[in-house]
């Protein structure tokens, strides 16, 4: 059974993100040793085995995870630039496997609560957007739950969309 090499020692989290309460948590790792993880073993199998379960590998949450590191030399949130600290592998109540996920999460210097990351959609999906890797970005919750389903357009959508209004009123 494969094992990680590194773990990061977080002995309680006095605080913890209210979406996540639930969650059933296995341990607390380093960002760069999942990083490397999920790398080295991306093409070989669908699950890396370790300790007492398994996580899937390859996952678009796992992909993002990737670039934002490889763009940024860390996790951050693409919209504030917050970063995060740890990665904790955990899973719902609800789920009766022994598959968990990855999460990130980062403690707020203030409040001292635990923020986690989210996979967002740019271009929400109810506006038309998809779920492809070129359409998702890591927030945390707090800029997440302030975006909601808004899109701040790009230049060239803007310009399409002012064209294709004027275009609309000459054929009517």
């Amino acid at each position: 059974m494969n094992e990680f090499k590194t773990k990061f020692n977080i002995k309680t989290v006095k605080y913890r993100n209210t979406s996540t309460e639930k969650h059933i948590r296995n341990s607390y790792w380093k960002i760069n040793d999942v990083i490397d993880i999920i790398k080295k073993n991306k093409f070989k199998n669908k699950f890396y085995k370790f300790n007492n379960g398994k996580t899937r590998i390859s996952t678009l949450k796992n992909n993002l995870f990737i670039q934002n590191y490889d763009k940024n030399g860390m996790c951050k949130c693409d919209i504030c630039g917050l970063e995060a600290k740890y990665v904790v592998l955990e899973k719902t109540k609800e789920n009766k496997t022994d598959i968990y996920h990855f999460n990130l999460y980062t403690i707020d210097k203030e409040t001292k609560q635990e923020i986690i990351f989210n996979i967002d959609h740019i271009k929400p999906v109810s506006k038309g957007g998809s779920s492809e890797l070129s359409n998702l970005q890591l927030t945390c919750v707090v800029c997440n739950s302030k975006k909601a389903n808004h899109y701040n357009e790009p230049i060239i959508d803007r310009i399409k969309l002012f064209f294709s209004k004027i275009l609309k009123n000459l054929n009517m």
